[in-house]
């Protein structure tokens, strides 16, 4: 099986549609299972739109595309999502989880439907929100001399740590020094050795006084 995730968590990296017909096409060569995790395929910026592995021609025959309610539609925590493409593999998802747990809620199944074949206009609104997250946020970051790239999509920075720092040394200095919580990106595997990860969940309020603090440990640096 391969996997593949975008836009991506942790490192809000994003792909085109060409990557998926590469993906699609090795896939069906050499008869892997695909199976996209699309979180937030929704979550996305400016004229960026996230394509779907299922717009390559014939796709269904060997991909599967996860999506999640929390992310797009503010339903962290009611644990709601959905799985689209081959029929046999979703048939054999269905049988497993028939016998390992019941099924979610049915006022939440329902508030799911409802939110799926919306206008998504309350999507568009969020991804305002976040937009103007990010925007404050990669200012200062950038300013203060750390690396990193504007996202298209997701709720995330991946910020390249100081010179001679870890990701953990610098996420345990953030907490310690500044009061500061980020995930250092060894949390995600090894290669993700040398950024930490910034999450844009809080408000605007919150992310001036990370501002402010980060200003302020960047002094005695």
């Amino acid at each position: 099986m391969m996997f593949l995730n975008y836009p991506n968590n942790p490192t809000a990296a994003h792909a085109e549609w060409r990557t998926f017909l590469e993906a699609v096409s090795f896939c069906r060569k050499y008869n892997i299972l695909l199976a996209h995790d699309a979180a937030y395929d929704l979550v996305t910026f400016g004229k960026y739109r996230a394509p779907s592995a299922l717009q390559v021609p014939g796709a269904k025959e060997n991909v599967v595309e996860l999506g999640s309610l929390s992310k797009s539609f503010n339903m962290t925590g009611w644990r709601i999502g959905y799985v689209v493409g081959n029929k046999e593999v979703i048939h054999a998802l269905a049988t497993l989880k028939g016998n390992i747990d019941t099924c979610q809620f049915m006022p939440i199944q329902k508030a799911a439907a409802k939110a799926l074949t919306s206008d998504l206009t309350a999507v568009e609104k969020n991804n305002s929100v976040y937009e103007q997250r990010i925007e404050k946020l990669y200012l200062a970051l950038t300013e203060l001399g750390f690396h990193t790239e504007k996202p298209k999509g997701t709720l995330y920075l991946w910020v390249g740590v100081p010179k001679g720092e870890s990701s953990l040394s610098f996420a345990n200095r953030l907490l310690e020094e500044a009061g500061i919580i980020v995930t250092p990106g060894t949390a995600f595997g090894d290669n993700g050795e040398g950024f930490i990860r910034i999450s844009l969940s809080v408000h605007a309020e919150r992310l001036d006084e990370v501002i402010r603090r980060l200003k302020a440990l960047n002094k005695r640096r």
